[in-house]
């Protein structure tokens, strides 16, 4: 059988390459880029940020509350 470290690592590892994953794309889209960010409105600034520091602030630690892979409903609702 898997040793439970080496599972609950392998969660750890999920968790953190699906949030990373998203931020990715995020900065891809342009939010990373100062530039890009100089030509949007403040508020679209403000929300981008926002949920880019929820993807963040995701667990992504082993615990009774976080040891199972990330789900759409574990996601901040992303902006439009």
């Amino acid at each position: 059988s898997t040793p439970l470290y080496s599972s609950a690592a392998s969660d750890v590892y999920k968790r953190q390459a699906h949030r990373n994953a998203l931020l990715s794309i995020t900065t891809g889209q342009g939010w990373g880029d100062i530039d890009y960010r100089a030509l949007q409105t403040t508020e679209k600034v403000q929300e981008w940020d926002t949920y880019r520091q929820a993807l963040r602030d995701l667990p992504t630690t082993v615990s009774t509350f976080a040891s199972a892979p990330l789900t759409d409903d574990d996601l901040p609702t992303k902006p439009t």
